[in-house]
């Protein structure tokens, strides 16, 4: 088989293969809570994409959070033990789109990706706990939210 023939068929089966992603997070850290502040507390995390696959591909994903404590993405709870105090998370800066699943995730990307270099997305994830929660005692609280990358 002449030499270009092979090559083409190589990179023929690498172009065949499927794209593979994976997500890696940067957690939202509010540090402790503070029920004195008027303010709201807003911190940030990054959820990064990295997809791979074959010559050239379009690849197209969403990425969707878990309600975490909750039960309710519309309506996330940071735990301390018995406490329980309102934040949630976000597509955009100006916190107005709560992110979750269905048709709260994170609307479909496209990504052009390759077999020499994958390609990075980087997507901030936004959050957000409401000022005026007196009742919630001082200190430090969690929650944890499993993001799922669908493509």
């Amino acid at each position: 088989m002449p030499i270009a023939a092979m090559i083409f068929l190589s990179l023929l089966s690498a172009s065949l293969q499927a794209a593979t992603c994976s997500l890696a997070a940067t957690p939202v850290a509010f540090g402790n809570y503070n029920a004195m502040l008027a303010l709201p507390s807003d911190s940030s995390g990054t959820l990064t994409v990295t997809c791979q696959s074959g010559l050239l591909e379009l690849v197209s994903y969403s990425i969707a959070l878990s309600p975490g404590n909750s039960g309710n993405a519309a309506a996330r709870q940071l735990q301390a033990g018995a406490q329980q105090l309102a934040y949630n998370l976000y597509t955009d800066i100006l916190r107005s789109n709560y992110w979750g699943s269905g048709a709260q995730a994170l609307p479909s990307s496209l990504l052009i990706t390759s077999l020499l270099t994958p390609f990075v997305a980087n997507h901030t994830v936004y959050g957000r706990i409401p000022a005026g929660q007196t009742g919630a005692a001082t200190g430090s609280y969690s929650d944890v939210i499993q993001a799922t990358i669908t493509f």
